[in-house]
């Protein structure tokens, strides 16, 4: 009913359901009342309001103390050229990371991925039943390539990769393993050369 309708209006307006409940004469103040002449509480303020705390002083002592025999250093003022934030994102030529720290030395990276792993490859990819069965014999160190390729219909009927955490293990094996070196390009005069 529309009168139902109504109160679920106001009910995810977040005010009362039923309107007869909220009756405005029940809350009246009456602002003129003469019991509203004085306070509560007629009692001053006692003097401990006004009075320094003793604690707190000590405890203010004891930082003074610390900071003159040198046990506590207080910050110093940073200027401008300080308080220069690095964007770790932005051009990596910057220098964002600290001198004494060794040279960032890139991780090899990956290969592409060929024509033979895509989900749908040309036919030419395939293997048929004689070189399955060929690279099922050979060792896993010899193949050539170590997945079998396979077509699908459609991207969403692939089926999970069976050897993901193992190829994920040995991508990290081979980053924790790898010789990161710096080789330094030898600049050639070409016309020294001819």
């Amino acid at each position: 009913s529309d009168e139902e309708l109504r109160m679920i209006a106001r009910i995810r307006q977040g005010k009362l359901a039923d309107v007869g409940t909220l009756d405005p004469d029940k809350f009246a103040i009456e602002i003129n009342n003469p019991d509203f002449q004085f306070p509560m509480s007629g009692a001053p303020p006692p003097k401990s309001r006004f009075v320094p705390s003793k604690w707190e002083r000590q405890k203010v002592m004891k930082y003074v103390h610390a900071i003159r025999m040198g046990w506590i250093k207080p910050k110093q003022e940073t200027t401008d050229d300080q308080e220069k934030i690095w964007d770790i994102w932005a051009d990596e030529t910057l220098p964002t990371r600290s001198a004494n720290l060794p040279k960032h030395i890139q991780a090899p990276k990956l290969d592409l991925p060929k024509h033979a792993e895509s989900y749908n490859p040309p036919s030419e990819y395939l293997f048929d039943e004689k070189e399955i069965k060929e690279w099922k014999e050979t060792d896993e160190a010899e193949r050539q390539i170590n997945y079998l390729p396979c077509k699908y219909p459609a991207l969403r009927k692939i089926e999970a990769y069976p050897r993901l955490v193992q190829e994920e293990f040995e991508r990290c094996i081979e980053l924790y393993l790898c010789p990161r070196i710096l080789r330094k390009k030898t600049q050639i005069d070409m016309n020294a050369l001819v």
